[in-house]
């Protein structure tokens, strides 16, 4: 082993160098992880933009009949809306938390936990409504095999809350770390904390806008 660690020095640079190049590489990967993660919400945005065309075509058969009960799918879509609001106003929360050059207060910590948690609750009821939603129609007469537009109207609003499961799972990581007391300590660890935030508010934001580009689909319709 100090065979190996001998060969991993590098003499020609002071520590101060050694230090900004860490910095470097850990900004290089938050970058890269940034990039995974649009990249990523650019193929599900694809995929419902095919789902999206494919319905359309098939409105223009005259066998379509609308669905009822509107009004929940916008009852639905203002909770995930509050959910994305909320994790936005942690993320921010949590900028201030990354300025400090010190310890960061007991309040604001648990001021972003709570709003984390918050936001990861009202995800998971938004899934549990859309659930609810698709039962009560089923029990109303509107089967998959009645009708096109029922079939359409549940592939799309089960792929995206699928997402959204995916999302709370990742939130769930996030939410643990919130919880951890070295994620706090230092500049490195908050700034650590605060990516990973990040990445699961972008991919909720994104989320978000994907269903509201589906729910005037379904409203239009």
């Amino acid at each position: 082993m100090r065979f190996v660690n001998t060969l991993a020095e590098k003499p020609w640079l002071n520590p101060d160098d050694g230090q900004a190049s860490a910095n470097y590489m850990v900004q290089d990967q938050a970058s890269i992880n940034l990039f995974g993660l649009r990249l990523l919400l650019a193929v599900i945005f694809v995929v419902f933009a095919l789902f999206v065309g494919a319905y359309n075509m098939r409105m223009t058969y005259g066998d379509v009949n609308d669905l009822p009960m509107h009004w929940r799918l916008i009852l639905n879509t203002s909770i995930l809306i509050f959910s994305s609001l909320i994790l936005h106003i942690a993320y921010t929360g949590m900028d201030k938390a990354l300025a400090s050059k010190q310890a960061v207060e007991i309040q604001l910590q648990r001021r972003i936990k709570c709003l984390y948690l918050i936001a990861g609750m009202t995800a998971l009821m938004f899934v549990v409504a859309q659930i609810t939603l698709c039962q009560q129609l089923m029990n109303l007469g509107y089967s998959l095999a009645a009708n096109p537009a029922n079939s359409f109207f549940y592939l799309i609003t089960g792929l995206h809350a699928l997402h959204i499961i995916g999302g709370v799972i990742y939130w769930c990581y996030c939410y643990r770390l919130c919880w951890q007391t070295d994620s706090w300590k230092t500049t490195e660890t908050r700034q650590a904390l605060h990516h990973q935030m990040r990445l699961c508010a972008n991919y909720w934001h994104g989320l978000l806008l994907i269903w509201l580009m589906l729910l005037s689909l379904l409203l239009m319709t």
